[in-house]
Order: C-alpha cells, then sequence, then structure tokens
C-alpha cells in the first residue's frame, strides 16, 4: 500500500515538461524530480522521453522513460511507458499502463498497472488541470 502526489508542467508552446512526484511505498519514501520531451504526432498522440533524478530513502540513482500518450476521444486517455532505473534496490526495467477519464476539461481519474521483475503495482489517481486545455 502507498500513496503519490505529482505534478508536471510545460513552459509555453516548447514541447518540453518538468515533473516532480513524492511517494511512499511500504516503508519506502522516494522522490524524482526531471524533466523531458514530448510531441511528434499532433494533438492527440504524443511520444515522450525523460529523465529524472530519483531519490529512494537509503539509495538515490537516475530513472530514464519512454512512452506513448495517446488521446483516444476528447476525455479518454491511454498511455503507456517503458522505464529504466539506476537502483540497485529494485530491478532496473518497468513498463506501465495509465488510462484516465476526463469528467471536465479541468478534473480526471484514472488508473494504472505496473510491471518490474520484482515487483507488479496498481494506481488509482485523480488528475487536475490548472493550465490551458484545448
Amino acid at each position: 500500500n502507498g500513496w503519490f502526489l505529482g505534478g508536471m508542467g510545460a513552459p509555453g508552446k516548447v514541447p518540453i515538461h518538468i515533473f516532480g512526484e513524492f511517494g511512499s511505498f511500504g516503508d519506502l519514501d522516494n522522490w524524482q524530480v526531471g524533466a523531458g520531451w514530448h510531441g511528434l504526432f499532433g494533438k492527440r498522440l504524443d511520444l515522450f522521453a525523460d529523465g529524472a533524478f530519483y531519490d529512494a530513502d537509503v539509495e538515490d540513482g537516475f530513472k530514464i522513460r519512454f512512452g506513448v500518450r495517446w488521446m483516444v476521444t476528447k476525455r479518454f486517455e491511454l498511455n503507456g511507458n517503458l522505464a529504466w532505473l539506476d537502483l540497485d534496490l529494485s530491478d532496473n526495467t518497468s513498463a506501465a499502463v495509465n488510462v484516465i477519464f476526463d469528467f471536465t476539461k479541468r478534473f480526471g481519474v484514472g488508473g494504472g498497472v505496473g510491471w518490474g521483475a520484482n515487483l507488479n503495482s496498481g494506481r488509482v489517481f485523480a488528475r487536475f488541470n490548472f493550465g490551458q486545455r484545448n
């Protein structure tokens, strides 16, 4: 069992994003902060790549992620990613898939699953958009 709080922002029209997340999973607290790129296929389909400094209580390292984000409809999003994490505490590779439904332009709910050699996980979350959205 655990929880997380995260945020992401994109400065202006440049296809760059910055993000941060803090979470707790069992006895392990972790946080990450990073930046990345997104774009290529237009408003409904994005590729993304990002890197983050990752701190997990007793060890810190670097995380690299590559993925795709698809707005299936105006309110329904699918996204998935492959990640590599440079920590001795866990397996270095993982995959994740998320679904998100936006009730309004500002508020949505979602869920996802993640797979790794040492740990499988599930997430349920709410998302609030503070910025501009089409």
